[in-house]
């Protein structure tokens, strides 16, 4: 199962990430870092098909981890 997780802009100021499935929407987050910790912990509930990714700038879709990657989540971006 893949995990997208994604930034949006709500009313023109209000930032917030969200966590989407393969079949849908899975969960909102005030931070990227709580969004990809939720995903990375369902992602390795997920087994062997669990796969975090953020979309690419100007590219392909980045993945952020894969099942087997270390865990808990070990990362921090910012903040």
């Amino acid at each position: 199962m893949r995990y997208m997780v994604c930034r949006h802009v709500r009313d023109g100021r209000d930032v917030f990430w969200d966590v989407t499935t393969d079949s849908g929407w899975y969960s909102d987050h005030v931070s990227e870092n709580a969004a990809l910790s939720d995903a990375v912990d369902v992602a390795q509930e997920a087994g062997e098909a669990g796969q975090v990714l953020t979309p690419g700038s100007d590219g392909p879709d980045t993945v952020r981890w894969s099942y087997g990657d270390p865990y808990p989540y070990p990362y921090r971006l910012h903040g």
